[in-house]
């Protein structure tokens, strides 16, 4: 709106004003050096009231004024949740280490308990901690008498950071622009979504009969989500699924929160190393980008279509980078073509498998 008021713009109108004056415009008279400070700050006033006015509309404002907004329609940021590991203790039950720190990848956990299971939490919120490989060392910050090792075992809820300014825009605008009221279909899938951790929720209506509604949920990763979310959601909308009215939802309707399953797509791959770049720390860059297309399938495909890992796209993927001189018999669980994942189910990395040649034979 205001892009064309830059400095040059108003020392230009100066320069205009100092000739029809009949002043000397030269570049360091006196008269340009004075209308100098005068272009700059009014240049500057300009820039600032453009900043104004962006914060003013839906598709410009952010951080805590775009968090101001959306909160009119109940749409709240969702903040960051910590990473949480399934540990592997040797010589010491797991329930006389609760709220005992170890330390994996540079990174804290305390232990936590919860019914009969014990996790490994992140002290960090964020995705940082989400890198860890299954049966890393963990260093235990206090002498544990009997402990004889400890170490990483499978992840059981990935962590996420807090919303970006896109994500939280798109379900405000969703909010604005569906009719989110009365439990009806928008309702529960904005209901569902607003729950720190969640990044999608699929609404299926009728889907155990009349009066039933099922929400499968996908976390902020692209992952199954923890246990204990679907709990908390479950309960704050309709507690045991009994439809008697005694959460958020209507009386009379049976809603079912449902985690949704994992299909882990194992890759396998002959790779010539590039110069300067070593296997281990390629094929990690490689593990991230893949974890990163897996999670884009899982959050940004239609709820009318299936997800699918791509060929192609996996193809592209690994050869546009850096550490990634040449490759060659690529496959995805064994085949040479798209995995289709089934119903209720999203993507995840499974095994993946780089073997280094020399020059690649085809």
């Amino acid at each position: 709106m205001f892009e064309q008021y830059t400095e040059d713009y108003f020392m230009e109108r100066a320069r205009e004003m100092g000739d029809a004056l009949g002043v000397d415009t030269r570049e360091g008279s006196v008269y340009m050096d004075a209308a100098s400070g005068h272009c700059l700050r009014t240049a500057k006033f300009y820039e600032d009231l453009r900043s104004v006015f962006d914060l003013l509309f839906a598709d410009t404002c952010t951080g805590d004024v775009l968090d101001e907004w959306a909160a009119q329609k109940q749409v709240y940021r969702k903040a960051a949740t910590s990473s949480y590991y399934v540990p592997v203790f040797d010589g010491v039950a797991a329930a006389d280490l609760v709220g005992d720190r170890f330390m994996a990848g540079g990174y804290y956990f305390v232990l936590v308990q919860n019914g009969e299971d014990f996790y490994l939490r992140s002290e960090i919120a964020g995705t940082k901690t989400n890198y860890l490989l299954k049966g890393e060392r963990l260093i235990p910050v206090r002498n544990t008498m009997g402990l004889k090792s400890a170490t990483l075992g499978e992840m059981y809820a990935a962590g996420t950071d807090p919303e970006k300014d896109e994500d939280l825009r798109h379900r405000w605008k969703e909010a604005l622009s569906e009719p989110a009221e009365n439990w009806n279909k928008q309702q529960f899938k904005t209901s569902c979504e607003s729950y720190d951790g969640v990044g999608r929720a699929i609404i299926t209506p009728l889907a155990y009969g009349p009066c039933t509604v099922k929400a499968l949920i996908i976390s902020s990763e692209g992952t199954a989500p923890p246990d204990s979310l679907i709990e908390q959601i479950q309960e704050e909308i309709d507690p045991e699924s009994k439809g008697l009215g005694e959460g958020k939802a209507l009386l009379g309707c049976k809603f079912f929160a449902v985690a949704t399953g994992q299909k882990a797509v194992n890759i396998s791959f002959d790779v010539v190393i590039a110069s300067g770049y070593s296997l281990e720390s390629t094929k990690e860059m490689a593990r991230q980008e893949l974890i990163r297309y897996m999670k884009d399938i899982a959050l940004d495909t239609p709820d009318e279509e299936n997800m699918v890992v791509q060929y192609m796209k996996v193809i592209g993927i690994l050869a546009n980078m850096a550490g990634i001189k040449d490759l060659a018999n690529l496959t995805l669980d064994g085949q040479g073509e798209n995995v289709t994942v089934g119903e209720n189910s999203v993507p995840v990395l499974g095994k993946l498998t780089m073997n280094e040649a020399a020059t690649l034979s085809r």
